[in-house]
């Protein structure tokens, strides 16, 4: 299913003999590396005075809010929502306003007698953080016994503020408001709240973090001058190293740790010393990640102290744990109590206005997807006139060139690798030069035979495929044997044969989600990796249009899924291409509404670049390439149809008002035919048709899920017992049960396991998917597993039903439904373009109950093919 965008943009070039000029071409990895380190090496020396730091403070501050995109501190509202008691300590369990009806939640640790108003800490947390967490519970609770009230923030990933993780990070990315905003945000308002508490000193209030909430500390108290004090625990670092460390594999890093473009303009050594002269703690140094950030954040932290004569209000407690606070407690508590709260001046100020929230909405992202809608909703109400539509065009097209250009002014020279005939075409291997520093491969298909000028095509395949891959190999070959030149840039992936692989052999990950590491240092050098691919789209471009037996009028891009989406943009950027096919399309309102929840890990390079949505959406940046040629298909799978209709709506009428509505063909997946491209006349409209029907994949056949050749042997069997697995995508396809009226007959696993894992059950299920959620309609006869391979057997429902159509889905139980659960018995293994969901009912994988009429939701994903099948037929 195109919908899913496995994840791009992890490089380590491969080829099968040097370059011409005898250079391999830069691995991305090292390439994001070196920019860290060269925009670093570019900002502006610190300042040699108090006054001219307070005049960079300013700006610094004033960017950084700007760049975070925060909202407005509204009045507080707040609430208990349970208070117990732990020996001398109470627990108050919190909720307090953040923005427009979402609250955040935390918890309170106080002493439950204590002696007039408290000093405060916020702890803003680590990755996933929570106060029942080892990491925090011990630490907080010794500083509550000293008198000072603590309250530690929920991640907005868990609890009750529980969000899909890659999906927060991208929707909050392209709204304008990045995830680390959200919890810079969350600290603000903590802080705020804590203002309204009859029991806390206002004039006492710090905040402390550990590891990725280290950095969030320093960034909220920069933009918080009342947080009197700051503890950094086990996190500071500079986004140079951090950025440097995680590309090179030598740490990990939540992307959300990052701010975009940061480098460009700042470092964290110089946000961290915006709370000079306040006092700090730093304990437990960088932690997970290299020490010569640290230490580059204390140079500057001493050097700006120094100014002020405040040395003595640094100190550095050193460590080597890395996700404990604990450990540091006792050196944490003396410096605190008997140092610097004695030191401050007790608040004279009276608790502020507290109102009772209307309602408790804890969703983060509901309030990121309202603030898409109506960024959206705002650019809708504009007439279409040519004047607007011009004036709209080119200001898409100046932001996108700022985002794409990644401030480089030249690029290294193209190189020729290797070039090898095969058959009726020739396929040279290059490394095209995207920038002043980087290489991209790419894969050139021509026609053996010379004979005049031939036209050009772009092919840019989608984050799971590479040129490797059958089925943009066949497309190049067949477009090159019908006289076109084909370049395929390689743009990363995780296909295994490609020339820029994201996934590490020696490093694999649990979850497949390789793109983990690379979103943070990608967006903070200011090179995100969907714009990394649409530089490397213009990269092919202009060596095929350097090429002198090639046509430069008559080149064109096309791709599918996100290779579509960056045809698209780098069309946008470049005039001289002469036209677009793109297959399977969205707008980026509609992926964060409908995709964006479910996307639990970052299986994908996501369609979206950094604060889109404030200059437009995906829909007008299709519809600006009017009046070019277009084709545009919708496939029957894919992203959502109402993201597809609407592309299809603003670019006929942006067609419609340049009087070039021929121009633009939208075409569902069945209506590419012999017929249509025959009679489409010569040039470059029958080119795209042509280069469009190479990328619609065949369907998959209605009623059926999966194919006889994947039942065979496999690496893998499920370890946990009593999952509930669903099979989501095989082939690149969502594998529902397309049609109606179909009945489901058999259905067949592979084990050749034998005795080992003999007996094992296993139940079939159908669902049908309702909203984001999964209901269970049909439980099948449980069977056993013998172990000998093949099995196949008759569904034969026990409940519910056997009916299946459009909307449903094939699954199964580990164990039977009517009785134990037990490990798992199909074999799988790892494939890039497939996606297996496991379901939950209560928020855990194992051990799950299976009950006719519940709707189940995405617990997680994998990108597995399992050996299973299902047949359904029509009575």
């Amino acid at each position: 299913m195109l919908r899913t965008l496995l994840v791009g943009l992890v490089f380590s070039f491969v080829a099968s003999a040097a370059p011409a000029a005898g250079q391999q071409p830069t691995p991305v990895w090292e390439y994001l590396g070196q920019r860290a380190a060269c925009l670093a090496a570019q900002l502006p020396p610190l300042p040699q005075s108090a006054d001219a730091w307070d005049k960079q403070r300013a700006e610094l501050t004033g960017r950084l809010q700007t760049e975070l995109g925060l909202p407005e501190r509204e009045p507080m509202q707040a609430t208990v929502l349970g208070c117990k008691s732990a020996g001398d300590l109470a627990i108050e369990d919190v909720a307090f306003h953040w923005a427009e009806r979402v609250v955040a939640c935390g918890t309170v640790i106080r002493l439950q007698q204590a002696d007039g108003p408290q000093p405060a800490v916020v702890v803003t947390p680590d990755w996933l953080g929570h106060y029942t967490f080892r990491a925090y519970r011990s630490f907080v609770e010794q500083l509550a016994r000293t008198g000072v009230l603590v309250l530690v923030i929920d991640d907005p990933r868990t609890g009750r503020r529980q969000s899909s993780y890659a999906g927060l990070y991208a929707t909050a990315a392209a709204a304008g408001m990045p995830a680390a905003g959200i919890q810079v945000f969350d600290a603000l308002r903590a802080f705020d709240y804590l203002q309204t508490r009859a029991d806390v000193d206002a004039g006492k209030i710090g905040i402390a973090g550990l590891g990725e909430g280290a950095l969030r500390a320093y960034l909220a108290a920069a933009l918080e001058p009342r947080f009197q004090f700051v503890i950094a625990v086990a996190g500071t670092t500079t986004y140079q190293s951090l950025a440097q460390a995680v590309a090179a594999g030598h740490a990990t890093a939540n992307p959300s740790a990052f701010v975009s473009d940061i480098l460009s303009w700042t470092d964290m050594d110089r946000l961290a010393a915006c709370i000079v002269p306040r006092p700090l703690l730093i304990a437990g140094g960088a932690g997970r990640w290299p020490a010569e950030g640290e230490q580059a954040v204390l140079r500057t932290l001493r050097t700006l102290y120094a100014l002020y004569q405040a040395e003595d209000r640094i100190r550095v407690v050193p460590g080597h744990v890395v996700d404990d606070m604990t450990p540091y407690a006792d050196a944490v508590v003396p410096w605190l109590t008997a140092g610097v709260l004695p030191a401050l001046k007790n608040s004279a100020v009276p608790p502020a206005a507290c109102g009772e929230p209307a309602e408790l909405d804890f969703r983060v992202m509901g309030y990121l997807q309202r603030r898409i809608e109506n960024n959206v909703a705002s650019r809708q109400g504009e007439p279409l006139t040519q004047a607007t539509w011009t004036a709209h065009r080119q200001a898409i097209a100046a932001w996108l060139r700022s985002i794409v250009a990644g401030g480089a002014s030249s690029v290294l020279d193209d190189q020729v690798v290797d070039t090898a005939e095969s058959g009726d075409v020739v396929v040279e291997q290059l490394a095209l030069g995207v920038d002043d520093a980087f290489r991209c491969p790419a894969v050139l298909v021509r026609p053996a035979a010379g004979g005049g000028k031939c036209a050009g095509i772009v092919l840019s395949h989608d984050d799971r495929q590479s040129y490797a891959a059958a089925r943009i190999t066949e497309a190049a070959r067949r477009l090159a044997a019908s006289g076109y030149w084909v370049i395929v840039p390689e743009h990363a992936s995780v296909h295994p044969q490609s020339l820029q692989p994201l996934a590490a052999a020696e490093t694999p990950r649990f979850y497949g989600d390789e793109a983990h590491r690379l979103y943070g240092p990608a967006d903070a050098v200011g090179r995100p990796p969907l714009a990394l691919r649409v530089a490397e789209n213009l990269a092919a471009f202009r060596y095929l249009a350097s090429r002198a037996e090639v046509d430069a009028a008559q080149i064109v891009l096309a791709g599918a899924g996100l290779g579509g989406v960056d045809a698209c943009l780098a069309a946008l950027l470049e005039e001289r291409i002469a036209g677009v096919a793109a297959v399977d399309l969205t707008t980026w309102r509609d992926w964060s509404l409908h995709v964006a929840p479910g996307e639990l890990h970052f299986f994908h390079v996501m369609p979206y670049l950094p604060s889109l949505l404030s200059v437009t959406d995906l829909d007008c940046a299709y519809a600006a390439l009017a009046p070019r040629p277009s084709v545009i298909v919708r496939l029957t799978e894919g992203w959502p149809r109402s993201g597809f209709e609407q592309v299809a709506a603003r670019s006929a009428a942006v067609y419609g008002l340049l009087q070039a509505e021929d121009a633009l063909q939208t075409l569902g997946p069945r209506d590419l035919t012999d017929e249509r491209e025959a009679a489409a006349p010569a040039g470059v409209r029958k080119q795209l048709l042509a280069t469009a029907r190479t990328l619609v994949p065949t369907p998959p056949t209605p009623g059926l899920v999966g194919t006889l050749d994947e039942l065979k042997s496999r690496a893998t069997v499920d370890s946990a017992a009593g999952l509930i697995w669903l099979v989501a995508e095989m082939s690149g396809y969502e594998q529902e049960f397309a049609g109606d009226g179909y009945r489901l007959q058999t259905w067949s696993f592979f084990n050749d396991n034998r005795d080992s894992q003999k007996g094992r059950a296993l139940t079939p299920l159908i669902f049908r998917k309702q909203g984001a959620g999964y209901e269970l309609t049909g439980i099948g006869k449980a069977r056993t597993n013998a172990g000998t391979g093949l099995q196949t057997f008759e569904f034969e429902p026990t409940a519910g039903t056997d009916e299946v159509g459009d909307g449903y889905f094939f699954g199964w139980y580990d164990g039977d439904a009517a009785g134990s659960p037990n490990s798992g018995v199909v074999e799988f293994g790892p494939v890039p373009d497939a996606r297996m969901t496991i379901l939950t009912g209560d928020g855990q994988m194992s051990d799950q109950r299976v009950q006719l009429g519940r709707t189940y939701r995405t617990q997680s994903e994998f990108p597995r093919q399992y050996s299973i099948m299902a047949v359904s037929k029509k009575p």
